[in-house]
């Protein structure tokens, strides 16, 4: 359960904080925490995003561009494989 009024925030394995600074092993996007624990169960670096909607910042209006969100920007994603799951 997310509280309401808050932002959207990545979900990222704790084990694999340390490695999300070294580009060098692909990176799974998947929703939820539950599939990014599993699939880092399985060595494989996942993060999970709370909803479908919830990897972008809500548009100011409709039709308008959407953001990332800030959790999601702050990674280095240069030169890494990112897969969307």
């Amino acid at each position: 359960i997310w509280p309401s009024n808050t932002p959207p925030r990545l979900f990222i394995p704790p084990p694999l904080i340390p490695k999300l600074k070294a580009p060098s092993r692909p990176l799974v996007l998947t929703e939820g925490a539950k599939n990014a624990m599993a699939a880092y169960q399985h060595d494989i670096d996942a993060v999970g995003v709370t909803g479908a909607e919830n990897g972008c910042k809500k548009a100011e209006k409709p039709g308008d561009e959407r953001d990332l969100i800030d959790d999601i920007a702050a990674m280095s994603l240069n030169e890494r494989v990112v897969v969307i799951v």
